[in-house]
C-alpha cells in the first residue's frame, strides 16, 4: 500500500546498488493482493472520518504473507457491519465494528479515533525519539515523512533489539512533491516524543489515517498512510 506521488526518489534499505535495476512494482503488486481485507474497512471508516473531521490510527495483528521474495503482514479479516446515518465520529465507528470481538475503538483527547484490531505483541511504538529531522520534500509527503521517521536512530536501535523488521520490499520507491500553498505540512523539526507519537502527528497534520500491523513469524511491522481523499 505504498502511495505514488510526482517525481520518483529512491532510497535504498538493505540492498547494494546492484539491485537497483530490478524493479519492485511486480513485488508491490503482489503486496496488494495481501492487503485486499483492509480496502473494506477504509471504505467504511472513510465517509465517517471525513464528515467528523476525524483521523484515525489502526493498529492490527495479521498474519506473515511470503509473496515472491518477501514477506508481508497481511491484514486480517473483519466482519464489518453498516452504520446509522445518523450516527457520527466515534458512536459511527464502533458501530462499523460491533459484528468483531477482537477489535476496540477508542477516542482520547487528541480526537484520534483509535482502531485496535487482535492482541498486539510487544512493539516499537513506545520508543523515545529524542529528535527527527525532515527536509522540505518529507515535510510535504506522508509516506516519505513516516519512512524518515522510521529511519530515526532510535527507532532503528529498538528494531534490531526487538529482533524485528518492516515488511516488503527493502527498496522503497516513492514520488515525491515540494510545498505548494495551503498543502498541510509538518514542522521542519519534532522533538521528545515516541514513535507512536511521531505517527499521530503525520495522521493529525495530513488529515488521513496512520496503520500499524504486526505479525509474529518471521517478525515483522508494517506502517504506511492512507489519505481519506476518493
Amino acid at each position: 500500500m505504498r502511495l505514488l506521488f510526482t517525481s520518483i526518489i529512491l532510497i535504498v534499505s538493505g540492498l547494494g546498488f546492484q539491485n537497483l535495476e530490478a524493479s519492485p512494482l511486480p513485488q508491490m503488486a503482489e503486496a496488494s493482493k495481501i492487503q485486499t481485507n483492509v480496502d473494506p474497512v477504509l471504505d467504511h471508516l472513510k465517509p465517517i472520518l471525513k464528515a467528523s473531521g476525524k483521523v484515525a490510527r489502526i493498529y492490527y495483528l495479521g498474519s506473515c504473507r511470503k509473496e515472491g521474495d518477501f514477506y508481508w503482514v497481511s491484514f486480517p479479516h473483519i466482519h464489518l457491519q453498516p452504520t446509522s446515518r445518523s450516527d457520527k465520529g466515534l458512536i459511527a465507528v464502533r458501530d462499523v465494528f460491533r459484528s468483531e470481538r477482537d477489535a476496540r475503538v477508542s477516542e482520547g483527547p487528541d480526537g484520534i479515533i483509535r482502531i485496535v484490531i487482535g492482541q498486539l505483541p510487544v512493539t516499537i511504538l513506545d520508543t523515545p525519539i529524542s529528535i527527527v529531522n525532515f527536509d522540505q520534500q518529507q515535510q510535504y509527503n506522508a509516506n516519505l515523512a513516516l519512512w524518515r521517521i522510521e529511519d530515526s536512530k532510535e527507532v532503528d536501535d529498538a528494531i534490531r533489539k526487538l529482533g524485528i523488521r518492516s515488511d516488503g520490499v527493502p527498496l522503497r520507491t516513492t514520488l515525491g512533491t515540494g510545498p505548494t500553498e495551503g498543502t498541510p505540512y509538518l514542522p521542519t523539526s519534532m522533538a521528545n516524543l515516541t514513535l507512536d507519537q511521531a505517527l499521530d502527528s503525520v495522521a493529525k497534520t495530513f488529515g488521513g489515517a496512520v496503520l500499524y500491523g504486526v505479525c509474529a513469524e518471521p517478525r515483522l511491522y508494517t506502517v504506511h498512510y492512507v489519505s481519506l481523499k476518493p
